[in-house]
């Protein structure tokens, strides 16, 4: 069986779009899907608001990832000590290159534990996410952007 490895921003089930779409489809044809979301970072995980997509996400980083479409889809949400977002330092190239090397326990290693240490397609749905393609094993790579970041309020200069 085949592995087709989607690394996103967002959790997975939150948006149906086109990337949910295409990962069930791909579920459907026989490979296996490791769905990689956005980090948690220290301050989402110790902070003070809660909400469901913070908790659900929680969830999946302290399971150690959470199974969908009858076990063909296997979603993780890690937890970087170094995450990305809209502030100086956090937004510049050098944390978005390294933000999955500071993650515990280690991405890869999560990875790997759950039957995904080689990507057959390593499908990218976010810039931010970029570094994957160093980090991540693979035979092709997918890179999608379907918007114009620039025009998306509180997006980091970064992107």
């Amino acid at each position: 069986m085949k592995n087709f490895v989607v690394v996103g921003d967002q959790r997975y089930g939150v948006h149906t779009g086109s990337t949910y779409q295409i990962a069930r489809r791909f579920a459907a044809m026989d490979y296996r899907v490791a769905w990689i979301s956005g980090s948690l970072s220290p301050f989402q995980v110790f902070g003070a608001r809660d909400g469901e997509d913070r908790r659900a996400r929680r969830a999946s980083w302290k399971r150690g990832g959470i199974g969908f479409a009858d076990g063909r889809i296997w979603s993780y949400t890690p937890f970087t000590l170094l995450p990305i977002g809209d502030k100086p330092f956090l937004r510049s190239a050098w944390v978005m290159a390294h933000s999955d090397r500071m993650t515990i326990p280690g991405l890869s290693k999560v990875m790997a534990r759950n039957g995904f240490g080689r990507a057959d397609v390593l499908w990218l749905d976010s810039s931010r996410r970029a570094s994957a393609l160093d980090r991540v094993p693979h035979g092709k790579s997918v890179f999608r952007l379907s918007e114009d970041i620039t025009l998306i309020p509180n997006a980091a200069r970064g992107f």
